[in-house]
C-alpha cells in the first residue's frame, strides 16, 4: 500500500496537484444618477401619500357627508268633486297618466228634494244679482245724464257770465266817457268864470261855484275808470274760466259731488258684474253635475305616474274624498334631517353631490330650504312628505330640515319604480367656516 502510494507519488509531477483559489468578483457601483432617480421616486411617492391623507383629511372637515336621506316628489291629492258612486275607475299604482286624463267617473247621488232647493237657491242668488246690477246700472246712467245736463249748464253759465261782464266792460266805458266829457266841460266853464272874475264881471262866489263842478267832474271820471278797470278784470277771467261769482262756484262744487257719486257707482257695477259671473257658474256647474243623466268625470291634474289608489269601482264616495294621488316626476328632490348645528353651517351657495342608493349614479343638486324642525313639526310634515327617521346620534337634539332639489333622472320614465321616490341617496354639503 505504501509502495503504491510512493510510486504513484514518484511517478506524477507535483505541480499537476496545485489548485488555483478562485479570484472574487466585484459588482460595479451603479452611476451616480439612478442613485438619485431611486430617491427622489421615493421621496416624491411619501410627499404623495402625505398629500393625499392630507386631502382626505381637509375634504373631511370642509364637507358633511350624510347618508341617511331620501328621494321625494309633489304628490297631489284627486278628489271626489260630489258625493257619488264610482261607475269607472283606471286608477292603478304606478301607471303613467297625462294630464286631463281621465281617471274615474261617478255617477252623483240624486236628492231631489235637496238638490232642488239648492238649484232654486242659486237661481234666486243669480235673480238677485242681476236685478241689483240692473238697478246699479240704471243709477250710473242716470248720474251720467245728471252730469252732462250739469256740464252743459256750466256750459250756458260761463257764455252768459261773459256776455254779461262784456255789457258791464261796455257800460263802465260809456260811463267814463261821459264822466270825461262832463269832466271836460266843467273846466271849460270855470277857466271862462276865471277870465270873467278877472275882468270884474262876476263875483269869487260864481266863480267858486264852478270850480266846485270841475272839482267834482273829475273825481267821477276817477271813479268811473276804476269800475272800467275792476269789468276789464272781471271779463278776462270769466273768459279764462276763472269762477268770480258764487254761481259759478256752486257750479262746479256740485260737478265734483256728482263725480265722485259716479267713481263709487262705477266700482258697485263692477263687483255686481263679478258676483253676478260667479252666481251663473256655481248655478251652472251644479246643473252640469247633478242633471237629468249627469255623470262627472275625475282627470288627471297634469302628467305623471299614480302613486296610491283607494277605491274600487261600484264604491260611494262623499265629497270630498281622496280616491288617488298622483306623483309628479318632473318634480323630484332629497330630503334629510341633520342636526341644527350642521345646517347652520351648509353652504346653501356650493352645489351638493348627490349619490343614489347602490351608488349607481351621482348628480348634482342644490339646496333649496333649510328649515329648523321640532318633533311635532316634523311630525305632521310626515303626513306631506317623506321623510328618513331620526338619526340616532340626533334623538332629542334640536333637528333641521334639509331639502335639495336635483335635476330629472333616467328612470323617471320608469312608472313601475314610482320614477324613483323614496329611494335612499347620500349627501355631501359644502360647509362654512373653514
Amino acid at each position: 500500500m505504501t509502495n503504491l502510494t510512493d510510486k504513484i507519488a514518484g511517478s506524477e509531477s507535483p505541480q499537476s496537484f496545485v489548485i488555483d483559489a478562485p479570484t472574487p468578483v466585484i459588482a460595479p457601483s451603479p452611476p451616480r444618477w439612478r442613485r438619485f432617480a431611486i430617491g427622489g421616486s421615493c421621496l416624491a411617492l411619501a410627499l404623495g401619500a402625505a398629500l393625499a391623507g392630507f386631502s382626505s383629511i381637509y375634504y373631511r372637515l370642509t364637507h358633511l357627508t350624510v347618508r341617511s336621506a331620501i328621494v321625494n316628489g309633489r304628490v297631489v291629492r284627486v278628489q271626489a268633486p260630489v258625493d257619488g258612486v264610482l261607475q269607472d275607475f283606471y286608477g292603478r299604482s304606478g301607471v303613467p297618466v297625462q294630464a286631463g286624463q281621465v281617471l274615474a267617473t261617478l255617477e252623483p247621488l240624486l236628492q231631489a228634494n235637496d238638490d232642488s232647493q239648492q238649484l232654486a237657491e242659486l237661481q234666486k242668488a243669480v235673480d238677485v244679482t242681476t236685478l241689483d246690477l240692473e238697478l246699479a246700472e240704471q243709477m250710473l246712467a242716470l248720474l251720467t245724464e245728471q252730469e252732462g245736463e250739469l256740464q252743459r249748464q256750466n256750459a250756458r253759465l260761463q257764455v252768459t257770465t261773459v256776455a254779461i261782464a262784456g255789457d258791464d266792460l261796455r257800460r263802465y266805458q260809456a260811463l267814463l266817457d261821459e264822466a270825461m266829457t262832463r269832466e271836460a266841460s266843467a273846466q271849460a266853464e270855470y277857466e271862462r268864470y276865471q277870465m270873467l272874475f278877472q275882468e270884474g264881471a262876476v263875483s269869487a262866489q260864481q266863480r267858486d261855484q264852478f270850480s266846485a263842478e270841475w272839482q267834482s267832474a273829475q273825481a267821477l271820471v276817477e271813479a268811473a275808470r276804476a269800475e272800467l278797470s275792476t269789468a276789464r278784470t272781471t271779463l278776462s277771467a270769466t273768459q279764462n274760466r276763472v269762477p268770480v261769482q258764487s254761481t259759478v262756484d256752486d257750479v262746479q262744487e256740485r260737478q265734483q259731488t256728482l263725480q265722485q257719486r259716479i267713481q263709487s257707482q262705477v266700482t258697485r257695477v263692477e263687483q255686481l258684474r263679478v258676483e253676478l259671473a260667479a252666481n251663473e257658474a256655481e248655478r251652472d256647474r251644479f246643473q252640469s253635475l247633478y242633471g237629468d243623466e249627469a255623470v262627472v268625470q275625475v282627470i288627471a291634474p297634469f302628467t305623471g305616474v299614480i302613486y296610491t289608489t283607494g277605491h274600487e269601482a261600484g264604491e260611494q264616495v262623499s265629497r270630498p274624498a281622496t280616491l288617488l294621488t298622483v306623483l309628479d316626476c318632473r318634480d323630484l328632490w332629497v330630503e334629510t334631517l341633520v342636526g341644527l348645528d350642521q345646517a347652520n353651517r351648509i353652504d346653501a351657495d356650493m352645489p351638493v353631490r348627490v349619490t343614489l342608493a347602490g351608488g349607481s349614479r351621482t348628480l348634482t343638486g342644490e339646496v333649496a330650504v333649510v328649515e329648523a324642525m321640532s318633533m311635532g313639526a316634523l311630525t305632521e310634515a310626515r303626513t306631506d312628505a317623506l321623510l328618513p327617521s331620526v338619526p340616532p346620534n340626533l334623538v332629542g337634539e334640536p333637528i333641521a330640515r334639509v331639502r335639495v332639489n336635483i335635476p330629472p333622472m333616467e328612470h323617471q320614465s320608469q312608472a313601475h319604480q314610482l320614477c324613483g321616490l323614496g329611494q335612499s341617496a347620500e349627501l355631501t354639503f359644502g360647509m362654512q367656516g373653514w
